[in-house]
């Protein structure tokens, strides 16, 4: 198994033109682009893989409805979400 980790939306955006993953776990709040914008991204990719979205904010799940995740973690309740 290999993990990557990404600073910002456009770095794992380049990344997925080259690489393929099963699962991203990709955070909401980000600079320059939020997480449901780069989600969106990734779902016009041939193979977009399973997105579970996490933050702190709650509220914002229903945004995340439109990329239609696997899921959504909240971080304060991250080890029962998950």
């Amino acid at each position: 198994m290999k993990i990557d980790t990404f600073l910002n939306g456009k770095s794992l955006l380049l990344s997925l033109e080259k690489n393929f993953y099963n699962l991203v776990f990709l955070d909401i709040n980000m600079a320059n682009m939020d997480g449901v914008s780069v989600g969106k991204k990734m779902t016009e990719l041939k193979n977009c893989p399973d997105i579970i979205f996490v933050s702190s904010n709650s509220d914002r799940v229903f945004d995340t409805f439109a990329v239609s995740p696997f899921g959504f973690v909240r971080k304060d309740n991250f080890l029962k979400d998950i």
